[in-house]
């Protein structure tokens, strides 16, 4: 059956190799306009995405004036401007000559082989307040060739948390959350998305208020880049001022723990550092921030939305998992009983 399926997959791919190939052929001349070596066989159809040419870095070398800040981010404000004569879905940034697209992190599995992970690309699409200096990572690896609008969605039953906590009352310390120590493997993967615990830490300096997490995977969860196996962290980092009862500053990245580092870090806490004399120092990519005025509404949901599917956050935000997890969990444990 799986065999079938791959074998489709293929045909597909080939066919829309083959209607493209002008396209591709004009994208190659374009590239050699640029002083950008001929692609040859870096072209794939990705059936979530379209036409595809990847290349280390090709982004930045065909549009050698995209301003990137020292955080490897693109300004919203600048992509705006962009989107204006674009007709492209949430995600993508189109142009005359190819499409650009955020990075594949925001999608599902932080793979460039599924659609965008509800619903934080979305979400952001849709800031317009004045007041935020938005900014998000773009896949500089890979551009789309087919330029004509390309729609591929996907349900989801996914929601941001109500929080109704003042933040001011909340004390400085640490939290470690864990999916039920009950649960089998295949039931985790299924209802925490893989997750193996969520680290919060609120700490204070003068009138300012910095929330720190770390989503932590099984250990079966890696990714490789450049050849090196590392297993993906996501990250948030935001910063409440009291005086003016609103968040300053919020970003989001993902840490690639090497296998020995992950499992120094994994059952400890955001205290490791301090007490252990091997700071970990993993390396990452950022991938979104905001900058200026925003609400705690605004916070919570685009932290909901960045860790996507996994209940750990919304009991954080509410002390309790989602009804459709409770249910969930409910029907198991009647089986095991």
């Amino acid at each position: 059956m799986m065999e079938k399926y791959y074998q489709q997959l293929q045909k597909e791919k080939e066919f829309e190799l083959d209607r493209h190939k002008q396209r591709i052929k004009e994208f190659s001349l374009y590239c050699e306009k640029h002083n950008v070596p001929a692609l040859k066989d870096d072209f794939d159809y990705i059936q979530r995405i379209g036409i595809v040419a990847h290349r280390k870095n090709i982004l930045k070398e065909i549009y050698p004036d995209l301003p990137i800040d020292k955080d490897g981010l693109v300004s919203w404000n600048f992509i705006k401007e962009k989107l204006q004569s674009s007709n492209q879905m949430s995600g993508y940034i189109g142009g005359n000559d190819f499409v650009a697209m955020v990075h594949p992190y925001f999608r599902r599995g932080m793979s460039l082989l599924n659609n965008w992970a509800p619903l934080f690309v979305e979400l952001f699409w849709q800031v317009k307040d004045e007041n935020i200096d938005a900014y998000i990572a773009l896949d500089y690896d890979n551009v789309r060739v087919n330029t004509e609008p390309f729609f591929y969605m996907e349900a989801d039953t996914w929601f941001g948390a109500p929080f109704d906590k003042s933040i001011e009352n909340i004390p400085d310390g640490i939290s470690k959350l864990r999916p039920p120590l009950d649960l089998k493997r295949t039931h985790n993967n299924f209802i925490f998305k893989d997750a193996y615990s969520l680290d919060v830490k609120w700490s204070s300096k003068g009138s300012i208020r910095t929330f720190q997490a770390l989503e932590f995977k099984h250990e079966d969860v890696t990714i490789e880049l450049d050849g090196i196996t590392y297993h993906p962290v996501r990250y948030i980092h935001a910063e409440y001022d009291l005086n003016k009862k609103a968040f300053r500053h919020f970003d989001g990245a993902v840490q690639h723990f090497l296998p020995n580092e992950y499992r120094q870090r994994i059952d400890m806490d955001f205290n490791f550092d301090n007490k252990s004399s091997n700071s970990l120092k993993a390396k990452y990519i950022k991938l979104f921030k905001f900058n200026g005025e925003f609400s705690i509404d605004f916070w919570v949901e685009f932290c909901s939305h960045f860790y996507t599917g996994n209940p750990l956050i919304f009991e954080y935000f509410t002390g309790n998992y989602p009804d459709h997890v409770i249910e969930t969990l409910s029907r198991i444990r009647q089986k095991v009983i």
